[in-house]
């Protein structure tokens, strides 16, 4: 794995979408994974995001943690030589 992406995520499904979809459409070359960190959103950015694109790794941080940490909980779970 080269490059694990960490998307901190509260309440912007659309927008949590879109970059997603740009990730997956511009990204080639390298190997990596996308790993999005929720800090509780309460909303569908969930149910939409896994629902289209399977391969992002959804971890809920169970409350709204802050982006710092929410962070950490993904860099935490990142497979890749770098992260970003």
């Amino acid at each position: 794995m080269d490059v694990s992406i960490v998307i901190v995520n509260y309440k912007t499904p659309i927008l949590l979408r879109d970059c997603v979809k740009s990730i997956l459409d511009y990204s080639s070359g390298f190997d990596f994974e996308i790993i999005v960190v929720d800090n509780h959103s309460e909303d569908e950015s969930k149910t939409l995001v896994t629902s289209m694109f399977p391969v992002v790794k959804w971890i809920d941080a169970g409350s709204n943690a802050g982006f710092g940490t929410a962070n950490n909980i993904g860099i935490k779970e990142a497979h890749g030589e770098y992260v970003l």
